[in-house]
Formats: C-alpha cells, structure tokens, sequence
C-alpha cells in the first residue's frame, strides 16, 4: 500500500474500482456483440484481462471501436494500471477521472 501523505486528500478506492470493472465489462460486452462476426468475437473472447490493451487495439484496427472510444478505453486501462496493487497514492481526481471515463464510454 502506498504511503499517506499527511494533509493529502485520499481517493475511494472501492468506487475507482466499480468504475473501472464497470469499464472493462462495458469493454468485454461490446466485444461480444451479436452483431460482430463470429470468428472476430471467439478471437477477443480469447483475451484475458492482462490483455485488455492489445482487446482494445483489435476492436480499433477491426473497426468494432471508434477512435475515440478506443481512447478512452486505453485512458482508463492506463489508469488503472497506475493505481494497481494499491500505489500510487489515489487522488479523488483519479477517482473522479475514472468516473468519467466510464461515463464516456457509455459503462
């Protein structure tokens, strides 16, 4: 866990986390769409979630995900990845980020 820093206001952790697993379920649904092909929703189901970035780079170049959804997919992923295993110090602005970002995605 990271170290506090007196005086530095601390992020919810639990409400970064349901908004990013809201993210990366909204990710995962798309990727299964009816409406992809077959062969192309097996190949993202294969995808595990140390994979999400390489999932989100597929659905880009297939045309499945826009530029900007993709982006936004990404930012949140990089988020995440910042602040995994517990450092370093949540803000309540990553926190809120993140909130925003499963809104723009439509999570």
């Amino acid at each position: 866990v990271a170290p506090v820093v007196p005086g530095t206001p601390q992020g919810d952790r639990d409400a970064f986390l349901r908004a990013w697993y809201t993210i990366r379920k909204r990710l995962r649904d798309l990727s299964q769409d009816p409406r992809i092909h077959g062969h192309r929703r097996n190949r993202y189901a294969k995808y595990n979630n140390n994979q999400i970035g390489v999932l989100i780079d597929d659905m880009r170049i297939d045309g499945e995900l826009s530029e900007d959804l993709a982006a936004w997919f990404h930012e949140a992923h990089d988020l995440f990845a910042w602040h995994r295993n517990g450092r370093p110090q949540l803000t309540p602005d990553d926190v809120q980020q993140m909130r925003l970002l499963a809104a723009r995605v439509g999570a």
